[in-house]
């Protein structure tokens, strides 16, 4: 394999030097294409032990569903989580990232009874559970891997031999397994309670997937039913049954408000606020249900009515709204479920002739007969947030029933113990160094509620709860390992776990597929290999959903956390700050990005979804708006590097004309392996000069630089800087400066070995982001993968503070070449620029490099003087006190030079220094910044310091 490697990095050497050989640009499509099949094909060899003797460092991807296409937020995760393996193998450590897929409960059986209802085959209800699932399975076998191919793509370095599907044999057997340990415990158990159940799906759902829409007055919201009408509050009255022995003929009447008045078939009472003087009267009362007969309600003080909303006065339907869940519990009040799963009315309603209607059908009803009775007041707009399923559109509908749970407390105070000992700490990429994530987690850890992890699905993980036919009574459920025997006559609970369930126990089966939950616990830790993990990287949404589960249900069952490190990245919005969504057509789709796609066909990807056909057409329109073009094929180096860039902000509004910069950033790079691949020592060990010349030292000195920044940036999880460093190395450094200056000088001033081992350098910087062109370039190069290289490979550099003064020295120079390039409209073309250096050593560079600094400042010629020398009646540009640049100009030039231009630039530098100066005295600064960034900023701020002094002081 080394011998072809060889073969393969010699044909590319020649590639670069034979003029026949058309390379005047950079293919990403082929050089992309050529790497992925190479690593696929050829995969690097496992590292050996590590050389700085750290702990291998392992990593699992958050596995996206297994139902659909990576969007831009699965991009951004593939980019940080790839950049810190590349990172570590570059270090020469082992290191195993291991990547996987999510059964996705609800979206894959939503997404196959979309497909069935396409293709016109039964539903669900009609195949029964075991046909259906054989549908599903079917569907997850012909697209299941679509989502490893797009990972590929993108360049991940995963472990694909531990490649996992969280519905596969060994999670399966340890999903089973924690649900009976936690059972075992007292840490799972049953109970009816209120849950958000979505009527399209007939199931409950978590937080997570109901979307709030925010209705100001009356709206028209799309269910997969029809049309409802929201954000209208109803009036209605509720007579007062008068007291024994009243003598009163007239009825008194309560009236009370509600945005759901289809509910009041379920009131079992109307609460108002204690010290209320409105109702104080009629505390202790009873009111007849003018719709039911069977029901008398009471008048009920709780200090959970707002006074000021509506009437002051609230209906309370304890099995159909949280609030008044919550007030029923208090108060002992019994509970009526009036819909059934599909948000049907059942005969508990009382209203028989009604019993099988919609739950809006019936609110049409409810407001119809209350009309009739004269006990409708009427509805006025209503501002409201309005809970509806993310998976179905469908609206709300809370729902008392029995469900597991899983206990939740005594395990997240196991997890504040490991917080507050150091054992797990909790970042972001932006550099939280004020700890406000951890901060955040701690809060959902301390109010944690007990878990619903019970889902009505026929897809998932099936609840390993089995009890006699027609048994009743929570004690009648067994709990088993195991399923029974037939002959045992039990029957399975034909609910399903909540996804969340399953990916919660990752970090502990997917890096132990044979783990056994039931082994002693001195035996359990003994076994556990690449746990607890180096890090867990994930958007800062799922800090709650996965982040604290995971941290509570892997601690508690193999006795410590299951990562030392989190490390959060921030959402990916659209450019204007919006969240990406199919419906505004603003979607960035990364294979559209990496390979490009025409608008027709991004168009026709829509057709051939999932969306409804309104949507459809919606998205179409936004579509045409936000990509008129289509998108341009960028590569996918161009877009991770786009992504690592923005990974350093809180929210990444992700620009496609980045994209595209990017992509000439590629180019750019590309082109300086041309320039170099002639000029380098062939051998990449050939020894740097024992004395580098002023340039060189300049370069290397850039070199320790970067990877001072590159290195602590990765450490710390700021992602962003580390890549910010390695452009900056291969653009303003290694490209704009050393090559501009230097290619003309002959070898003494700019060694190749040099310039081999400052490209060396930055092809490792640039690689844990741009993988693909990297590899491609090294090996063309200097021979072999850059892949199964580590930095200890690589020529040593020189000590940093042996050039450190030519380093300073070459700074004035390219200050001087700045200076020059910015000269003022009217300098006589044939005359030459003065430039005064009062340091004997910038005035000795400058003298031995005047014609290439007058070269690479586009002027005839300079010449350098003593920094004594008199600048009277001329334009002066001051760099620093002991260095000035003199144009020959007219009066008039010159003193709008020396005034007017000056003046500007005492404003800005006066604005430099109070910004460098906040932002240095600040904490977080001292804290997360790294040293060699520190370093650079207090040079920066002595020079403009230095600078102000001197465009202050007279002229001489």
């Amino acid at each position: 394999m080394l011998r072809a490697c060889r073969s393969l990095a010699a044909r590319h050497r020649v590639a670069f030097r034979l003029p026949q050989r058309n390379l005047s640009s950079y293919d990403a499509s082929a050089v992309e294409s050529k790497w992925q099949t190479l690593w696929r094909e050829q995969p690097a060899a496992p590292r050996g032990p590590n050389r700085d003797g750290s702990a291998d460092f392992s990593m699992v991807f958050p596995p996206p569903n297994v139902t659909g296409n990576l969007h831009c937020g699965h991009a951004l995760t593939v980019a940080v989580q790839d950049a810190m393996v590349r990172w570590n193998k570059l270090h020469a450590r082992s290191a195993k990232w291991i990547p996987g897929t999510d059964h996705a409960g609800i979206a894959t059986q939503s997404v196959v009874e979309k497909q069935l209802a396409k293709r016109g085959l039964p539903m669900r209800q009609d195949l029964g559970r075991d046909a259906f699932l054989e549908h599903v399975w079917a569907w997850k076998n012909k697209h299941g891997d679509h989502i490893n191919s797009q990972l590929r793509a993108l360049g991940a370095d995963f472990a694909w031999n531990d490649a996992f599907f969280t519905l596969d044999a060994p999670r399966s057997r340890i999903v089973r397994d924690a649900f009976v340990a936690l059972h075992d415990r007292g840490l799972v158990y049953r109970a009816t309670r209120l849950v958000h159940w979505c009527p399209a799906l007939e199931t409950a759902i978590s937080d997570m997937e109901v979307d709030h829409l925010q209705i100001d007055g009356p709206t028209e919201i799309r269910t997969p039913r029809g049309n409802v009408t929201a954000g209208l509050m109803h009036r209605f009255a509720y007579p007062v049954e008068p007291l024994p022995g009243s003598s009163t003929a007239e009825t008194e009447f309560l009236e009370v408000a509600t945005t759901r008045v289809e509910t009041m078939l379920g009131d079992m009472a109307v609460a108002v606020h204690p010290t209320d003087p409105r109702y104080a009267h009629l505390v202790g009362r009873t009111l007849r249900h003018p719709l039911r007969s069977d029901l008398r309600i009471p008048v009920i003080a709780d200090a959970h009515v707002d006074p000021e909303l509506g009437t002051g006065a609230v209906k309370v339907t304890p099995a159909h709204d949280p609030d008044d869940f919550a007030i029923g519990q208090r108060h002992n009040l019994p509970s009526i479920s009036l819909l059934d799963e599909r948000g049907k009315l059942t005969a508990a309603g009382g209203v028989p002739e009604w019993t099988g209607l919609d739950r809006f059908a019936v609110r049409a009803k409810v407001i119809d007969r209350l009309s009739k009775l004269n006990l409708y007041r009427g509805a006025q707009p209503h501002t409201m947030r309005l809970g509806v399923c993310s998976r179905s559109g469908d609206i709300i509908e809370p729902r008392v029933v029995p469900q597991w749970y899983v206990r939740c407390a005594p395990m997240a105070n196991k997890v504040l113990e490991r917080i507050d000992r150091g054992d797990l700490v909790v970042l972001g990429t932006h550099g939280d160094t004020a700890g406000v994530h951890e901060r955040e987690l701690v809060r959902w850890l301390e109010s944690m509620q007990d878990w619903c992890v019970s889902r009505q699905l026929w897809w998932g993980h099936r609840i390993p709860a089995f009890r006699a036919p027609g048994a009743t009574g929570e004690d009648a459920w067994r709990v088993l390992r195991e399923d029974p025997r037939p002959e045992d006559g039990l029957v399975q609970d034909a609910d399903v776990l909540d996804t969340w369930f399953s990916s919660a126990l990752l970090p502990l089966s997917a890096t132990n597929p044979d783990l056994d939950l039931f082994a002693q616990a001195d035996v359990l830790r003994r076994g556990l290999v690449n746990y607890p993990t180096s890090l867990l990287e994930t958007g800062q949404d799922i800090l709650f959903f996965w982040v604290a589960r995971m941290a509570m249900l892997c601690t508690e069952l193999s006795g410590d956390v299951p990562f030392r490190r989190v490390l959060l990245h921030g959402m990916v919005r659209d450019a204007q700050g919006r969240k990406m969504s199919k419906s505004l057509g603003n979607v960035v789709d990364p294979l559209h990005v990496i390979r490009g796609r025409g608008l027709e066909d991004m168009i026709e990807d829509l057709r051939q979804g999932n969306l409804p056909a309104h949507e459809v057409a919606r998205s179409q329109k936004q579509l045409r708006k936000q990509f008129p073009e289509g998108l341009p094929s960028c590569g996918a180096d161009a877009l991770r590097l786009t992504l690592l860039e923005f990974s350093s902000s809180r929210q990444i509004n992700l620009d496609v004309t980045k994209i595209v910069a990017n992509y000439h950033f590629a180019n750019k790079l590309y082109n300086v392996a041309k320039f170099a691949a002639p000029r380098v020592a062939t051998d990449k060990d050939t020894p740097l000069p024992a004395t580098p010349s002023l340039t060189d030292a300049w370069l290397l000195h850039r070199v320790h630089w970067a990877l001072g920044a590159w290195n602590a940036g990765y450490e710390q999880g700021t992602t962003g800087r580390p890549t910010q460093a390695a452009v900056e190395l291969v653009l303003a450094d290694l490209s704009d400066t050393y090559i501009e200056f230097t290619k003309k000088l002959p070898a003494t001033e700019a060694s190749p070995a040099t310039l081999a081992v400052a490209v060396q350098y930055a092809l490792a910087l640039l690689h844990p982001t741009m993988p693909h062109l990297t590899a491609e370039l090294y090996d063309a190069l200097f021979g072999g993968r850059l892949d199964a290289l580590a930095l200890a490979d690589l020529p040593a550099l020189p000590p940093r503070d042996q050039l450190a003064q030519h380093h300073a020295t070459f700074d004035d120079v390219w200050s001087v070449v700045r200076a020059l390039r910015k000269r003022p409209h009217g300098t006589p073309a044939d005359q030459p620029i003065r430039v005064l250096a009062a340091d004997a050593a910038v005035r000795a560079a400058l003298q031995a490099h005047a014609d290439d600094v007058a070269r690479v400042g586009r002027v005839r010629s300079i010449v350098v003087e003593d920094g004594a020398s008199q600048t009277t009646g001329a334009g002066v540009v001051v760099i620093n006190p002991d260095l000035r640049v003199v144009f020959p100009v007219a009066t008039a030039a010159a003193e709008q030079l020396s005034g007017g231009a000056n003046a500007k630039l005492v404003a800005k530098l006066e604005q430099d220094i109070a910004r460098l100066e906040a932002m240095m005295a600040s904490e977080k600064y001292a804290a997360s910044v790294p040293a060699p960034v520190r370093e650079r900023d207090a040079r920066k701020l002595a020079s403009f310091r230095d600078r102000l002094a001197a465009m202050r002081a007279p002229a001489a």
